[in-house]
């Protein structure tokens, strides 16, 4: 069992603020039976470079997710640019409209703040959390610029191709990338076999059940509106009013936890109902794209409708 389920299981031995309801699980796979699941490509137009060459796409996840992360401010505002980009999408879209530079290990070991607010990530709402962002940015450009002979297809053979042996390696490379959920290095290994996944030679060749859903705020917001996670009155009264939960405090954790363990049942759940399997990759995309249509979803997917996302200013997700 990976550490972040057996983490997951510990904190939720006995729950304090989160519990999963069985019966909603049953009841949200009876539901999706009968929906085709998909990996999603992570090739979108504009977000990403229209590039094909393996290296510098996983250059690209690799620096993206390296900021990835909390794409709003102390009060509340999100990341956004008029209304037309917001959040992770403007980031991405940003990194690729700057890619020629970006991709220089020389030019992002030396970025510094005023050139991630004035420049880079340039918008009407400005972007959070620049000094730490600014430090990631230089940190893979360090990298990179000490280890000359780096390839990401080494690194991964180094790690038998194994998804999860490679999503547990990176923080010891990049430091800042640690986190007890390892949301950022799971979803890298994640765009990588997406973008990938129809080679002839893909990256992963296993592991990929080893990983969870990427515990961040759409997956327990969706979870929580599906009423498969359920908050103590305490915590859901904190997350309607926008209120602040410590990052590493007993409420964000076990939020974080049973959103791996209730997307785990859901997957189970509906691998009895479907004839191929299904991974975490699939139902994370199909948690992240039902949370963003709420109104199209399938009768009786949803059973809460009025609620936001819980707010943790961290750099895990």
């Amino acid at each position: 069992m990976s550490r972040v389920r057996t983490l997951s299981e510990t904190l939720l031995k006995n729950p304090r603020y989160v519990t999963i309801e069985d019966y909603r699980v049953e009841k949200v796979a009876e539901i999706l039976a009968d929906t085709e699941l998909e990996i999603p490509t992570w090739d979108f137009r504009p977000l990403y470079p229209q590039v094909d060459n393996f290296e510098e796409m996983c250059l690209f996840y690799l620096i993206f997710n390296s900021i990835n992360y909390c794409y709003f401010d102390h009060d509340s505002k999100k990341f956004s640019d008029n209304g037309r980009l917001h959040g992770s999408s403007l980031a991405a879209t940003r990194l690729t409209e700057h890619w020629e530079d970006i991709k220089n290990p020389e030019f992002l070991a030396n970025v510094d703040e005023n050139y991630l607010l004035a420049e880079l990530f340039r918008a009407e709402c400005p972007i959070s959390m620049v000094k730490e962002r600014a430090y990631a940015l230089r940190e893979v450009g360090s990298f990179i610029n000490r280890n000359a002979d780096f390839t990401f297809r080494k690194f991964f053979q180094k790690y038998k191709s194994n998804a999860y042996y490679v999503s547990q390696a990176i923080p010891t490379l990049l430091p800042s990338w640690e986190d007890a959920f390892f949301k950022r290095a799971q979803l890298f290994v994640a765009m990588v076999y997406g973008r990938f996944q129809h080679d002839e030679i893909r990256p992963f060749e296993q592991g990929l059940e080893d990983l969870t859903v990427f515990a961040d705020y759409r997956v327990p917001e969706t979870l929580i509106r599906m009423g498969v996670i359920v908050p103590a009155a305490s915590l859901m009264t904190r997350i309607h009013r926008r209120e602040r939960i410590h990052s590493g405090s007993r409420k964000e954790l076990e939020l974080r936890a049973a959103s791996i363990l209730g997307a785990d049942a859901v997957m189970d759940a509906l691998n009895t109902r479907k004839e191929t399997a299904i991974n975490s990759l699939h139902l994370d995309y199909l948690l992240w794209s039902a949370g963003r249509k709420v109104d199209e979803a399938p009768e009786g997917l949803f059973i809460q409708h009025h609620i936001t996302h819980h707010y943790t200013m961290t750099t895990d997700y």
